[in-house]
């Protein structure tokens, strides 16, 4: 098993406690590794995963009526993100990048809702 794998394992057993739930959520992940300064999501768009970051750190931020680059959040290791259209059913109204480079554990919750 992949330091990935054990990560997202974990993750999922520190939150369930129950193991056949874990290592099948584990199991439906999918890594995507992202360079620093990479664009995960555009403002204006949905994505069809919600992302656990395994390493690095994501940046979410907005432009302003004035042009300026505002941060919103970091997602570090341990953190979701790529879920604002699952939770709020519109599209991202913000800008999400690597600040470096990260590896996202990516999950399409219908498969999730399967489980």
């Amino acid at each position: 098993m992949s330091d990935y794998n054990n990560f997202v394992l974990n993750y999922f057993l520190n939150i369930s406690k129950n193991r056949e739930l874990s290592e099948e959520l584990t199991g439906i992940a999918a890594y995507k590794h992202i360079s620093g300064g990479e664009s995960i999501l555009e403002a204006g768009h949905r994505t069809n995963y919600i992302c656990l970051v395994v390493s690095g750190l994501v940046r979410g931020f907005y432009i302003d009526e004035e042009g300026n680059d505002r941060t919103k959040c970091f997602s570090l290791q341990g953190d979701w993100c790529c879920s604002y259209n699952y939770i709020s059913d519109m599209p991202c109204p913000f800008f999400l990048e690597a600040e470096q480079d990260s590896v996202l554990a990516m999950v399409h919750p219908p498969c999730v809702k399967i489980l």
